[in-house]
């Protein structure tokens, strides 16, 4: 003869065991963002707190606006020259977005791109490519950043 409470128990204690072991899982996940001015010129603006940090710390350290070519192109395609870097002894997955928005905080155009930041990286370049409309293009102020560090 079954008891039904010795049913709930199994099923309370299988609910326990999944949760215990999906704690790490969750715990490998890290998100951060950053809402920074347009780059100036051809240098790399430094970025904080876009890491995944622990024993090792993996992380996007800056951002370099390479301009398109073409200045009266439309659409216009800049690349966003990210460097990471990982003090992990194994490769790092990084989803980068990057959002362009306007004086109002109004996002005009976004890109995701999936990373793999080399084991123990001192400066990876990661080009990021967008093609963004002309008339949206000069509306730009503010570019922001957000990383999904997940370990793989």
């Amino acid at each position: 003869m079954t008891y039904p409470g010795k049913r709930w128990a199994g099923f309370a204690g299988l609910v326990l065991l999944v949760l215990f072991c999906a704690q790490p899982a969750l715990a490998a996940m890290k998100i951060a963002s950053t809402t920074i001015p347009i780059p100036e010129g051809d240098k790399p603006t430094l970025l904080a707190g876009l890491e995944y940090p622990g024993e090792w710390t993996v992380a996007i350290t800056s951002v370099q606006l390479v301009r398109d070519l073409e200045e009266s192109a439309d659409p216009v395609k800049p690349v966003w020259k990210m460097i990471g870097t990982s003090t992990r002894p194994m490769v790092q997955k990084v989803i980068i977005e990057i959002h362009l928005l306007d004086g109002s905080g109004k996002k005009l155009k976004s890109v995701k791109q999936y990373v793999v930041i080399k084991a123990n990286a001192k400066s990876q370049e990661i080009p990021i490519k967008m093609k963004v409309k002309r008339a949206d293009w000069e509306r730009v102020e503010r570019l922001r950043i957000k990383t999904t560090f997940t370990v793989l």
